[in-house]
């Protein structure tokens, strides 16, 4: 294949990942402009359910995969994934932009148009942050460089994890821990429930004792599950239930994370954060993957390769986490804002 068209095809899938830190940063200040005290209340826990259809996603296309491989060959299977995406393109024509996106745009124009204090007092009513200069400046600034910093780090080598244990995760149980390709894909559909049920605990942790604490706390017991079933599961149903243990501890502590970067950041350059951290794991499949091909093609096995790349990742991860600052969970940036301004 030709290599310049592998890479255009993945920098475009790349904006297909790039959703996940957008749809965080709009459903943060949905929520924290609605008049539902209810879902205000519970809006990281609301969101984890939002966002567990990530798992389930990655379940059905796994059992899709499994059912039109021998029908219609691989490139079969690339053209029919395609459609949901051009189904999500004609939904998202329903969505409505946030009240603090629209009062942002508004005061723009005032400012373009010389009425700079009018600018200044629209954004003051509704409580809106608007002194830190150019968006990817404002998330270095003294007030966001500290969190800015560490959740790079957390990003970037958490997906040595997502590269060892998901992106390669069949060929890891296979090569790795014996298993046919046809049981290789059933663990990997399991576990990914397993991850679906960890967005949907962790969202409650989260809301409940801290959403900065509950990540770095799941990223180590993924460390410790994925350990076991390299160095301890030697049968099928023991290698299962582990990998969904490692699973359920690394997919479902997201809930909470992404949803903890959207209240890291005031909302004039919220998004660029989100997107920016989010946009850390990209280098981190690089370097990760780089690494893996290095120690296999020494001669190294893919258990010891897997510990060092995948494990060290996670575990490094999860402590690095504990390095944020701790947000307080209901300061709701433009927390005045009156929804129906975005009507």
């Amino acid at each position: 294949m030709n290599p310049v068209y592998l890479v255009a095809v993945r920098s475009i899938a790349g904006l297909g990942i790039a959703e996940q830190s957008i749809n965080a940063t709009y459903l943060n200040e949905i929520y924290a402009a609605t008049e539902d005290e209810k879902i205000k209340k519970h809006r990281g826990m609301v969101y984890s359910v939002v966002q567990s259809g990530w798992p389930l996603g990655v379940f059905a296309a796994a059992g899709f995969t499994a059912l039109l491989l021998p029908l219609v060959g691989w490139r079969g299977v690339f053209v029919l994934a395609a459609l949901p995406a051009l189904i999500i393109l004609l939904l998202r024509r329903s969505l409505k932009e946030t009240p603090q996106y629209t009062i942002f745009s508004e005061a723009h124009k005032l400012k373009k148009s010389g009425n700079v204090r009018e600018a200044d007092e629209l954004l003051a009513k509704y409580g809106l942050d608007h002194d830190h200069g150019a968006p990817i400046k404002a998330i270095f600034n003294r007030k966001f460089r500290r969190n800015t910093v560490f959740l790079s780090l957390v990003w970037f080598f958490n997906f040595f994890g997502v590269i060892t244990f998901t992106v390669l995760g069949t060929t890891l149980l296979t090569d790795g821990k014996g298993l046919p390709f046809s049981v290789s894909l059933l663990v990997f559909m399991a576990a990914n429930l397993g991850g679906f049920f960890g967005y949907l605990l962790f969202g409650a942790l989260g809301q409940r004792f801290g959403r900065r604490p509950m990540v770095g706390l799941g990223f180590l017991l993924a460390a410790v599950s994925y350990t076991l079933m390299l160095l301890w599961a030697a049968d099928t149903p023991t290698v299962m239930v582990l990998y969904a243990f490692g699973q359920f501890f690394m997919a479902g502590p997201f809930a909470a994370l992404m949803f903890y970067m959207g209240e890291c950041y005031t909302t004039d350059c919220r998004a660029t954060g989100t997107s920016f951290l989010n946009a850390m794991g990209q280098p981190g499949t690089i370097v990760g993957g780089a690494i893996i091909t290095a120690m296999l093609a020494s001669g190294l096995d893919w258990t010891t390769t897997a510990m060092f790349v995948g494990v060290g990742g996670v575990f490094l991860s999860g402590l690095l986490m504990f390095g944020c600052k701790s947000m307080p969970q209901l300061a709701d940036f433009g927390h005045r804002v009156d929804p129906a301004v975005a009507q």
